[in-house]
């Protein structure tokens, strides 16, 4: 497990720092779509933002405000249980 990078060669970066004034903003995000195109693009490892550079997170969080498309909805709890299913 120490290791583990040395054989993930097919990574990949979610890097979401999108503000929420707009609810059309991230509106269509559909986990399993994004996960089935990892699972294309035989992507190893997949690092996730859960917070943002504009001050909201991802994911329910008693620290600050989470993003309108993802309050109560588990979109990014589905992702992270998706990858993990598909071994990223």
């Amino acid at each position: 497990m120490k290791d583990w990078y040395k054989n993930n060669y097919r990574r990949h970066l979610l890097d979401m720092h999108i503000e929420d004034w707009n609810d059309k903003f991230l509106s269509e995000f559909d986990p399993e779509d994004y996960c089935d195109n990892l699972k294309r693009a035989k992507i190893q490892c997949a690092m996730i933002y859960l917070q943002s550079h504009v001050g909201l997170c991802n994911f329910p969080t008693k620290v600050c405000r989470e993003h309108k498309a993802f309050c109560g909805n588990g979109k990014m709890k589905a992702l992270i249980d998706g990858c993990k299913k598909n071994n990223i």
